[in-house]
């Protein structure tokens, strides 16, 4: 999953891309240079979030990792049986819901799937969330 995920740095717009295991987050910047954040009202992972939706992949759009406000990122946190052919299918459908896409061809190669692939049926994340509050007021 991060070989698969770490080809989406090659987009314009993230700026990172951090996790373990099974459990990752993509950094939105508006600037790559110098990792600045998109303004908080453009709800830049909100937007990459439903756009992901619409393609079949459910992810968590989250903003606030810059200072407790700004800066936008997903979480991806697949099952456990998840196969290589869908964490594929999901960094593809992550890098063709960036409203500002910017993918080079080769980048572009990397992260796309064989056309046989691509006429299987979408893959759905089915993840269970549990607050991280919840674990602390118990």
């Amino acid at each position: 999953m991060k070989t698969a995920l770490e080809g989406l740095l090659d987009l314009d717009v993230v700026g990172d891309v951090r996790g373990l295991g099974l459990l990752w987050a993509v950094e939105f910047v508006r600037d790559k240079k110098t990792k600045t954040p998109f303004p908080v009202e453009r709800n830049f992972a909100g937007l990459v979030g439903q756009a992901c939706q619409r393609r079949g992949l459910l992810v968590y759009p989250m903003q606030g990792c810059e200072d407790g406000v700004a800066g936008d990122h997903l979480l991806i946190a697949p099952p456990a049986v998840i196969t290589a052919e869908e964490i594929g299918w999901a960094v593809e459908a992550v890098a063709g819901s960036s409203p500002r896409v910017g993918l080079r061809d080769d980048a572009l190669g990397r992260l796309t799937r064989s056309s046989k692939a691509r006429q299987t049926k979408p893959f759905r994340f089915r993840t269970q969330v549990v607050s991280v509050m919840s674990i602390f007021q118990q």
